[in-house]
Parts: C-alpha cells; structure tokens; sequence
C-alpha cells in the first residue's frame, strides 16, 4: 500500500474507546509506515476478511485490525504489539 493514496475511515466510539483505555485513537493510523509492516493474518469474521497487521507508528510497534475496501481502510482495533509480537515482526522485516 502507498502512503500517501490510503484514506482511512472508523467508528468513532471505539476509536475514542482505544483512546481512554490505551492512550491513543485511531488517528494516529495516517503515520502508520505500511513499508515495514507485516500481514499476521487474514480471517473471516462478521461477514467480512479482516487483516492484522504488525507495523510502526513513530518510534512504536502497533498491532493494527482492518479491513481493507478499493479506495479505504476502515479500522476496527489498534493496540501496541507484545513483546513476543515485536520479536515476530524483527524476525520478518529481516528477511
């Protein structure tokens, strides 16, 4: 995906939701860096594929749920990665 051409849309309840609860809204999505981000898996759920992803947002790894349409990303849940995600992703981006 290119950066610059992604238009991002959520909910905005869950997205104020994630910023109570972890400190941050889905805003900070525009800064996500799709060059170094690794596709974790695709399921189907609620009648349609999602996609999670592992990649940085600033000096951060995020744990990043989509699902992705011709011309948006629609955001379903964001939360920073865990240790034994942030080792996954090193291991990956390497190869």
């Amino acid at each position: 995906m290119a950066d610059g051409d992604i238009r991002y849309e959520w909910d905005e309840a869950k997205s104020r939701q994630t910023q109570k609860r972890r400190g941050f809204g889905f805003v900070i999505m525009g800064d996500f860096d799709w060059d170094f981000a690794v596709c974790v898996d695709i399921e189907a759920a609620a009648g349609e594929m999602r996609e999670k992803w592992l990649g940085p947002i600033d000096a951060h790894l995020y744990m990043v749920v989509v699902t992705c349409f011709s011309d948006v990303v629609r955001v379903i849940s964001l939360r920073r990665a865990t240790n034994r995600e942030i080792a996954f992703w090193r291991r990956e981006i390497r190869t």
